[in-house]
């Protein structure tokens, strides 16, 4: 499931309004920057007319920057909405029409209820988040060196060193990730079947033995989560490291340069509140295409779906097709036949009675005549027509 998958969902007036409410919400640092900034032009020769077109200015600038923000946090809601619908509707068809689907229904109840969960934090969502923390970055960095070409371009470079992260931890983060992953499904199919079988433990007086066993499953899953995180954290970490020489250094530089009277220090204010939304932003998006590192296991196996059911097959009511089943049998990948040699002519609507011990094959005879299985040897047909290749 690729980015550009994804986007196709969504409606294009959506895309266009949550790209109008990222730029207008982009431009935070610059407003916040230039109202601060420009504090130091005020004196004892500016008028209470200048003082309250400044607020007024002010206010406007600011109310509509969070403005965008409150929306573009709103159209993203619905956008992730949208995006959680069709990839569980996709999910769910892909199931529905998967001939070689396993009955191990906790694994796919896991993937929709913790794997799609994860899909949705670190990845739908921050697909937007990293959005936003480009345009803010770029639009900050516009602003910074309109104010010092020099000196903001330091600010600048050295505002690259925290994309330096996702290099040194992709890796063990994806690693990591894959880990709880498994050890979630796991543990969450243990809960699963201790519930279902929670009478026959008590008749056999087996509690304590489950539970530990349980609580064994639940130490791995936390721990490898915890792990998990605990890679996020060393990730941020050296991040924020980063963050703080990357304008810790500039600021310095630019100390230089009022020193040697080059500069104003309004300028240099103005630099460095911008370039904080440079830095930020970019050390956001590097945290954030960590954590979208995470869901890439998951995604590798997802693909869009054309939903299309067929439509109903008109049956003749003067057709009555005979159920044959010819030498069939079955065995399990470990070599155990569960039937051997079967052949049985059943009529059109005739009622058989299947019994026999648990684990003889009932089970195993519908699903082959219902052709969600294939025999290892013979054949069954309904009215000449083998079932494999049946609509009926």
């Amino acid at each position: 499931m690729r980015l550009k998958t994804v986007l196709k969902w969504l409606p294009p007036i959506l895309i266009v309004l949550i790209m109008l409410a990222m730029i207008i919400a982009s431009f935070d640092g610059v407003v916040l920057a230039a109202v601060i900034s420009n504090i130091t032009r005020f004196n004892s020769k500016s008028t209470n007319s200048d003082v309250m077109i400044y607020i007024g200015l002010s206010l406007g600038s600011l109310f509509l920057v969070y403005s965008a923000i409150v929306l573009k946090e709103l159209f993203k809601n619905r956008a992730i909405k949208i995006m959680n619908i069709h990839l569980k509707r996709n999910f769910l068809y892909s199931q529905l029409n998967n001939n070689k689907f396993n009955d191990d229904a906790n694994n796919k109840v896991s993937q929709i209820f913790n794997d799609f969960k994860l899909i949705e934090s670190n990845y739908f969502t921050l697909i937007f988040e990293l959005i936003g923390s480009l345009l803010t970055g770029i639009v900050s960095a516009i602003y910074v060196l309109t104010l010092n070409l020099p000196v903001g371009l330091l600010f600048i470079l050295f505002s690259l060193l925290p994309v330096m992260t996702p290099k040194l931890f992709s890796k063990k983060l994806t690693d990591a990730a894959e880990i709880w992953q498994s050890d979630s499904s796991r543990f969450l199919s243990k809960v699963t079947d201790l519930f279902k079988g929670i009478n026959s433990i008590r008749t056999y007086h087996a509690q304590k033995t489950m539970y530990q066993d349980t609580a064994n499953y639940l130490t791995t899953e936390e721990t490898s989560y915890e792990k998990m995180n605990n890679r996020q954290v060393a990730a941020m970490f050296v991040t924020v490291m980063l963050s703080m020489l990357s304008f810790l250094l500039p600021l310095g530089a630019g100390l230089f340069f009022i020193v040697n009277n080059q500069v104003s220090a309004s300028v240099i204010i103005g630099i460095f509140l911008a370039s904080d939304r440079v830095v930020g932003p970019l050390r956001n998006a590097a945290q954030y295409l960590n954590q979208m590192k995470t869901t890439e296991g998951i995604r590798k196996d997802l693909h869009e779906q054309v939903i299309q059911f067929s439509d109903k097959i008109d049956v003749n009511p003067d057709d009555q097709p005979e159920l044959e089943i010819t030498n069939v049998g079955f065995k399990f990948k470990n070599g155990k036949n569960i039937l051997n040699d079967l052949s049985l002519k059943i009529p059109f609507g005739s009622k058989f009675l299947f019994t026999g011990a648990s684990g003889s094959g009932k089970t195993k005879l519908l699903n082959l005549i219902q052709g969600f299985l294939k025999p290892t040897s013979g054949e069954i047909t309904i009215g000449q027509q083998e079932v494999s290749n049946s609509n009926q």
